[in-house]
């Protein structure tokens, strides 16, 4: 008995060893990648359109090899079909949603233009261990700045899969509560403001099982984000309270 015991002990202590490596990889992370000016970056041709991204690693570029501005990408790469468009990379990797309204909706409330914001936030809080109350509370933050200029703000719901291959046990079962909680305190805020769009991902969990982390284990692959990125086109595109929203700002593809 006493040996399953200690068998049972050390299996908890390693396996929650592995959470405080990854919050540490995380904390380190953020504080090697933060900026201070965005990143500004200008595509295609045409009228001139402003496009903000604003998060974490995931909408930085730090987590993906070929897709510069992550599932963002692909939004970027349809509006350069038709416009010129600036983009200003406000995002920055290991950001919690604090971070995002303390660092990032300065620099958006700075600009003299701004067309269509586009943010993720939130994954950095629930492995932080943060109430998934805060996060919608500081998504309020952000669309009630941006509503004030009537700026359309494209969000997505946190993505859940990614995280089950590194985190404890204990780790993952938080994660689960924390981001289902966060998210459907984030659709509460859906109605209440007529320029925020929120991108549900159930269905997205389900596919690209295999293919969708990047070798540290964290992050979606380029795969992935792409077919990430494509399914918020979708969604922005066809769905109707989008498509009204959004009508002359977002080319069909």
């Amino acid at each position: 008995m006493n040996t399953i015991l200690l068998i049972l002990l050390a299996t908890i202590i390693l396996d929650t060893s592995r959470s405080a490596v990854m919050l540490h990889r995380a904390n380190k992370h953020f504080y090697n990648g933060y900026k201070k000016r965005p990143e500004i970056s200008t595509l295609g041709r045409g009228k001139s359109f402003h496009f903000v991204i604003m998060g974490d690693s995931t909408m930085d570029g730090s987590s993906t090899s070929k897709l510069q501005f992550g599932p963002a990408q692909v939004l970027v790469d349809t509006l350069a079909n038709k416009y010129k468009v600036t983009v200003h990379s406000l995002a920055t990797a290991g950001a919690k949603s604090s971070d995002v309204v303390r660092d990032q909706l300065p620099v958006v409330n700075a600009l003299p233009k701004v067309d269509i914001i586009f943010i993720y936030m939130g994954a950095n809080d629930v492995i932080r261990f943060v109430r998934p109350s805060v996060i919608a509370g500081n998504y309020r933050k952000i669309l009630i700045s941006t509503q004030e200029r009537q700026i359309p703000v494209i969000a997505s719901e946190i993505v859940n899969y990614w995280y089950f291959s590194i985190f404890s046990v204990w780790h993952r079962l938080w994660i689960y509560f924390a981001v289902n909680s966060a998210n459907r305190w984030t659709r509460s805020l859906v109605s209440g403001y007529k320029n925020f769009v929120l991108i549900y991902v159930k269905k997205l969990h389900k596919r690209y099982r295999g293919k969708q982390y990047l070798a540290d284990g964290f992050h979606p692959s380029d795969i992935t984000h792409k077919a990430w990125g494509q399914y918020i086109l979708a969604q922005v595109s066809h769905n109707p309270k989008t498509k009204k929203l959004f009508a002359g700002i977002i080319p069909r593809s």
